[in-house]
């Protein structure tokens, strides 16, 4: 009877397939063709001028294209199309699987938008995640530029009246902080 919380970007999902589709397609876009380098291996953060210097641009490069890039690449990530190229991360869907048979409710906590939310559901749906079906809710911000930790803080209060949190996955550490002091008796799991 108690509930789930799982954070989808970082921690159910790997979007860096997102991210380096996204770097390609403004590569071909642009002529920038040394964007295509951009690989798995390059994403340590959210920090794309880094992940542009770790794929062997120089610092000349990464600050003659990453002001542009950066405005692009923001609309991008922030749309429903390109969901699509996100993986589900190696035993996500069983984990959820696992919480949803020992009959807890499952909430996907995202920070994605309002606007992403039918691509989101397919990605759900197509990696076999439990979803549209009864204890499942996906909850996403009402817009994109809605603070992350404030929607997310709200959303907690919203979260703990379907039930007792019992576990929760998120990738911020000011998330699972604000997790953690909440619900002091839950399993709270940082993605790393």
């Amino acid at each position: 009877g108690g509930v789930a919380i799982f954070d989808l970007d970082g921690c159910l999902f790997d979007n860096r397939p997102r991210i380096i589709r996204i770097f390609r397609e403004l590569a071909s876009r642009h002529g920038h063709t040394d964007l295509y380098r951009v690989a798995n291996q390059h994403f340590l953060d959210w920090d794309q001028a880094g992940t542009m210097r770790r794929a062997g641009l120089s610092e000349g490069r990464v600050a003659g294209l990453h002001p542009d890039f950066q405005r692009q690449f923001f609309l991008q990530f922030f749309s429903d199309e390109f969901t699509a190229y996100d993986h589900a991360m190696p035993g996500a869907a069983q984990l959820v699987w696992d919480c949803y048979r020992a009959g807890v409710r499952v909430v996907y906590l995202t920070g994605r938008h309002d606007a992403m939310r039918r691509g989101t559901e397919k990605s759900l749906s197509d990696w076999g995640f439990p979803f549209n079906r009864p204890r499942t809710t996906l909850i996403c911000k009402p817009d994109l530029i809605a603070d992350d930790h404030q929607y997310k803080l709200e959303a907690l209060r919203e979260i703990s009246l379907m039930g007792e949190i019992v576990i929760a996955v998120d990738n911020e550490p000011v998330n699972v902080n604000t997790i953690y002091e909440h619900c002091p008796s839950a399993l709270v799991v940082w993605v790393e």
